[in-house]
């Protein structure tokens, strides 16, 4: 992976979990004004527990930079799997024990973290995983 095609994909991965932050905060926002404090808050924690998977994972994958050894890179990639599990895990975890989560917004912002996750694989993934852009693609 070159230098620029590393670059490319670090900015994909991390557009991704700014869009779920960015979506968990629009969903939040909705559900301050619909329902209360206490499902915005729920939908922030929702939202932030997949946001925050994605960027541990993000963080494992990009650890070693172009030109690192591709087994290097693949035990990067096997260890943000298990750390961004691990973390989810933890974190679902200690909200629904700790506090008094509403269950419907905490689930609806998690679970759309993975909505955008997949939208934007499918709207850009091929081209970010070869380090283009969509004008590179001729579109």
């Amino acid at each position: 992976m070159s230098t620029n095609d590393l670059a490319a994909a670090r900015r994909f991965a991390l557009g991704l979990v700014v869009s779920q932050l960015a979506l968990t905060c629009v969903i939040a926002g909705a559900m301050l004004l619909l329902y209360g404090r206490r499902a915005a808050i729920a939908a922030l924690a929702g939202g932030g527990i997949g946001a925050a998977a994605n960027l541990v994972q993000a963080a494992f994958f990009f650890r070693h930079g172009p030109g690192a050894d591709p087994k290097m890179i693949l035990r990067g990639m096997y260890a943000g799997e298990a750390a961004k599990l691990g973390v989810t895990v933890l974190l679902l975890a200690l909200v629904l024990k700790s506090t008094r989560v509403a269950a419907g917004p905490f689930f609806t912002a998690y679970l759309t973290g993975f909505v955008v996750y997949w939208l934007a694989l499918a709207k850009r993934g091929p081209s970010a995983a070869r380090g283009g852009s969509r004008g590179a693609e001729g579109e």
